[in-house]
């Protein structure tokens, strides 16, 4: 009896914030009518960038929770196809994903987490990158966790959690998007968060 209160209250917290969430979305819809908001789960709101009212509109929504989508494709669509699963991955792809993951975004959300992953398998299977996951994630001069001791951290739960799904499920970027840094690389923005750009 309990466990199903229990069940029933996250329920009714998890609707609740989701609607807060859809709020903020007309909001930002109303004040930037060119744009298109969608809201996707509690908390995360993806626009489509563009039109005027914009700059206005995103200064109301709290940092971190809306992500902006300039690239082709729309994450606010759903159309976020990449590559799909790692064929025959290893635990050493694991160990290493799950690493990159923590050293990068240890405790950002899930979604944040995943971005990380999913640009570290469209490297390694771009043709333009070492062709592994660890030869990725320490090719010269490009994870700076590596770098920096951060790699080396413990991951969480949601760390290992989150590498083994994008091994069994795929990028959830398209597969053009190799690059996630603090600013604007490459030839766009693919999609911006609160924490890193995606680019292509």
């Amino acid at each position: 009896m309990f466990n199903k209160l229990k069940q029933i209250a996250a329920a009714a917290l998890f609707a609740a914030a989701v609607m807060a969430t859809t709020v903020q979305a007309q909001e930002i819809q109303a004040m930037a009518p060119e744009a298109v908001a969608s809201v996707n789960g509690p908390g995360v709101i993806y626009v489509k960038f563009g039109g005027p009212g914009m700059e206005t509109a995103l200064e109301t929504a709290p940092e971190g929770r809306v992500e902006i989508c300039e690239g082709p494709g729309s994450a606010a669509s759903g159309q976020m196809t990449g590559y799909g699963a790692v064929q025959g991955w290893t635990e050493e792809d694991l160990y290493v994903l799950a690493h990159v993951i923590c050293g990068e975004a240890q405790n950002c959300p899930d979604d944040e987490q995943r971005y990380i992953g999913s640009v570290v398998l469209n490297r390694r299977n771009s043709g333009r990158y070492p062709g592994t996951i660890r030869g990725v994630v320490f090719q010269p001069g490009q994870y700076s966790c590596t770098r920096d001791g951060n790699y080396y951290r413990t991951p969480t739960e949601a760390n290992w959690a989150n590498a083994r799904w994008l091994l069994e499920n795929g990028s959830v970027l398209p597969g053009n998007v190799v690059f996630q840094s603090g600013g604007r690389q490459g030839k766009g923005v693919y999609l911006r968060t609160g924490y890193h750009y995606y680019c292509y």
